[in-house]
């Protein structure tokens, strides 16, 4: 079960941080989140922060 739970939170950083997608402009979701946020700060409450690495 612990190993399932390391791979799926490795596997959601890597799709947020580093895989671009092409429904946002082939940037990444991280990466066209902080763009939206620098257009429309308005929205939202906490700034967006670019973790290093994913949680252990």
């Amino acid at each position: 079960r612990l190993d399932l739970e390391q791979t799926l939170k490795r596997y959601c950083h890597l799709y947020n941080h580093h895989i671009p997608q092409k429904a946002l402009g082939h940037k990444a979701p991280i990466q066209a989140m902080r763009e939206w946020q620098k257009r429309r700060p308005d929205l939202f409450v906490k700034e967006i922060r670019n973790h290093p690495g994913p949680d252990r």
